[in-house]
């Protein structure tokens, strides 16, 4: 099934949780539901660390690098 209708059978199933209107079926297709998204933003948030990481050494590259044209630029003066 596909995200976006994913997320609608699971905000459909939630509104009949509040109503008190879900069978043992839909109980556990919400459970399952659940799962999925739980694990869709794990998945999301692993990849947003890792970038974070990636941009961080990159930043830490650069700034070195600033750094000894400074000391450059200052040693020539």
């Amino acid at each position: 099934m596909p995200a976006t209708q994913l997320l609608d059978r699971y905000h459909e199933l939630a509104d009949k949780r509040l109503l008190g209107d879900l069978t043992y079926v839909e109980l556990f297709e919400l459970e399952r539901i659940e799962a999925r998204l739980d694990a869709q933003e794990g998945g999301e948030i692993e990849r947003l660390k890792a970038v974070r990481e990636s941009w961080q050494r990159d930043r830490s590259k650069l700034v070195v690098e600033v750094e000894k044209l400074l000391a450059r630029l200052r040693a020539a003066d």
